[in-house]
């Protein structure tokens, strides 16, 4: 089973109740998440106390994977194939650098991104 990487909106997704199946689909994996995951989830202006204690927490407990100059150049060849927020960008490279299979609910910001293994767990009816 290949290690996982998760997308922004899976991580923040993962902790609310209602979404309480992600997490049971992430039991037994192997996941991390992107230095920018980081930064977005804790950095959104309206999270509240209690929600960016428990990200901190999780992302605490799970690798980080750091930005380097490798990332960043894949980065900057996908943004000028692409048009791709940086974000986006950089989350697709920490991907296909470190082999990873990308879960996200925001396929089609990557659907074009030749080579990236994506997965729904929100969209999965399983």
């Amino acid at each position: 089973m290949a290690p996982l990487l998760l997308d922004t909106d899976v991580l923040i997704f993962s902790q609310n109740v209602e979404y309480s199946a992600i997490r049971a689909k992430l039991i037994g994996k192997r996941f991390s998440v992107s230095l920018i995951t980081k930064l977005e989830a804790l950095g959104y202006h309206r999270i509240k106390p209690g929600e960016l204690a428990l990200l901190r927490t999780i992302l605490s407990s799970i690798p980080v994977l750091p930005i380097n100059d490798e990332l960043v150049n894949q980065a900057i060849t996908l943004r000028q194939r692409h048009k791709m927020q940086t974000a986006d960008a950089i989350i697709a490279a920490t991907a296909l650098t470190h082999g990873l299979e990308l879960w996200t609910n925001n396929a089609k910001d990557f659907k074009h991104v030749a080579g990236l293994k994506m997965h729904n767990p929100i969209g999965d009816k399983q």
